[in-house]
């Protein structure tokens, strides 16, 4: 922390940086609470992170700039990178998630939206080729999108040049070939829409019986912990079942 201060970087308080880690860029802004875990590498020409940023172990960043919205977080053994290219980027929005052992290629860009959730073993393409493409082998390019709400459960695989809209979830394991619109449900390979409109809305009754649930099995997990809940704890505890924010 102190290194990056005296060489320009604008650090917040409560800033930690784990045993090992290191951030190369020459535009640093960390702000309140945001912490790096041990042995993590940040390779960036700007590296933008909100507050309460989480990055965790072992992740290895590359990329030409590397913006993370406030409390969004990249877990353990993440990779994010790919080719070098001035169109290099990863933005995550607020409140976000990249799981454990995802890839990111981020060649040509990728943008990331509030309250996303990218599960563990996902693959993220903006870039994809290997054969000489003067001998006819496909070559694929393009910036990945993903808007606010989606949630891709653990295994996905996003192709390049797709975008996906907002509120949208994906099927595990499915391979995501061309955009998809906002509030769908697609699952395969490739992915097919099988439901629209989603997720549909919850009666009164059923949402008050949710609310009761949750309410109960708070009780219950805090109970066995055998202490009063901190703000931390509830939003933690909260999160399991999606509710971010103010409800």
């Amino acid at each position: 922390v102190w290194w990056l201060k005296i060489h320009g970087g604008q650090i917040g308080q409560s800033v930690h940086i784990g045993v090992g880690s290191i951030i190369v860029s020459n535009d640093v802004k960390l702000s309140n609470g945001a912490r790096i875990g041990n042995g993590t590498h940040i390779v960036a020409e700007t590296v933008k992170l909100g507050k309460r940023v989480w990055i965790g172990h072992r992740t290895q960043i590359r990329t030409r700039i590397l913006s993370m919205g406030d409390e969004s977080e990249i877990t353990n053994d993440v990779e994010i990178g790919g080719m070098d290219s001035p169109h290099s980027f990863l933005i995550l929005g607020k409140k976000s998630s990249i799981m454990a052992h995802c890839f990111v290629n981020t060649t040509y860009g990728v943008t990331v939206g509030d309250e996303v959730g990218v599960g563990g073993y996902s693959l993220i393409f903006s870039h994809g080729s290997w054969g000489n493409v003067l001998d006819g082998y496909p070559y694929q390019a393009g910036s990945v999108k993903i808007g606010n709400k989606v949630w891709l459960p653990w295994g996905v695989f996003i192709m390049p040049n797709v975008e996906i809209g907002e509120g949208t979830v994906i099927g595990a394991r499915a391979v995501v070939t061309h955009s998809l619109p906002a509030h769908v449900l697609a699952v395969g390979v490739p992915a097919k829409i099988v439901e629209t409109d989603y997720p549909k809305p919850l009666a009164a009754q059923q949402k008050n019986e949710w609310i009761e649930r949750i309410e109960n099995e708070k009780k219950e997990y805090f109970t066995w912990k055998c202490r009063e809940p901190t703000a931390r704890d509830l939003k933690d505890f909260y999160g399991r079942y999606g509710i971010r924010g103010a409800h």
